[in-house]
């Protein structure tokens, strides 16, 4: 989950957060706690599943709204400069004349405001996915931009295993 910097914690935005991260991790939990309580009893779905499950979207979806109404409140996120080894990887991808448009939307579109992405070298890892699912489209790269703001994850797994697409 998103860390909440000790300078923004009075804001009553950042209290939905924390309240909304809390929510999700146990709307989580339980789904998880009713997936082992399936497989446990030899069943691949049970209606607990299916409830906790269901009961899980709109947690995440509270999530997003308050993560969104945060960045609102301390202001838009700052792009973060586009590391030798990204740059290299979308000059390698972009025709010239996509490329400053290209860097643009990785510099402002992907940063450190990625849930569980605290780090320049994990930033990069998202990045250069983003960049190989792309594979040089500019509206491929904006609509994966999107989805990794989502869900990094999504984008690794596009990058890293393309048949399961």
């Amino acid at each position: 989950m998103r860390k909440i910097p000790e300078e923004h914690k009075h804001l009553p935005e950042a209290k939905r957060l924390e309240a909304a991260q809390a929510a999700f991790l146990s709307a989580a939990a339980a789904l998880s706690a009713a997936n082992h309580a399936a497989r446990a009893a030899g069943k691949k779905v049970t209606e607990e599943l299916l409830a906790k499950a269901a009961a899980l979207e709109p947690a995440q979806q509270e999530l997003k709204q308050a993560e969104a109404e945060f960045d609102r409140a301390i202001g838009e996120p700052k792009p973060v400069a586009v590391t030798g080894i990204v740059l290299e990887k979308l000059r390698e991808t972009f025709a010239p004349e996509l490329q400053e448009e290209a860097i643009r939307t990785i510099a402002t579109g992907l940063t450190l405001r990625l849930p569980m992405i605290e780090t320049l070298e994990g930033l990069d890892r998202v990045r250069l996915a983003v960049l190989k699912v792309a594979a040089g489209d500019l509206p491929e790269l904006r609509r994966q931009v999107e989805v990794a703001k989502v869900d990094w994850r999504d984008v690794l797994i596009a990058a890293e295993q393309p048949h399961r697409k």
